[in-house]
């Protein structure tokens, strides 16, 4: 990947503002967050696919039921809390 460099930086030795140079995408990525260098990003996408949404591929999710909330003995709600030993 080809870039250009903003600041001067010592990189496999002396880079100066301005120069263009190669290196990996990842190195290239590490650079540019550094704000050493700049370089244009190729978005590339297949000719041969369609563009289609996936919700339309997809069948829609079935509905779940609604569960109920089944109040305790007295009426009061249930706190977490340790079980007793022996009960």
């Amino acid at each position: 990947m080809q870039v250009t460099a903003i600041k001067s930086f010592d990189h496999n030795g002396r880079i100066r503002r301005g120069d263009v140079f190669e290196c990996s995408e990842v190195t290239a990525k590490a650079l540019k967050r550094s704000k050493l260098v700049e370089y244009e990003e190729v978005v590339s996408t297949p000719l041969a696919a369609p563009l289609v949404s996936i919700a339309s591929v997809l069948p829609a999710a079935p509905a779940l039921p609604q569960t109920i909330v089944k109040k305790s003995d007295s009426g009061a709600k249930k706190k977490p809390g340790r079980k007793k030993k022996g009960l």
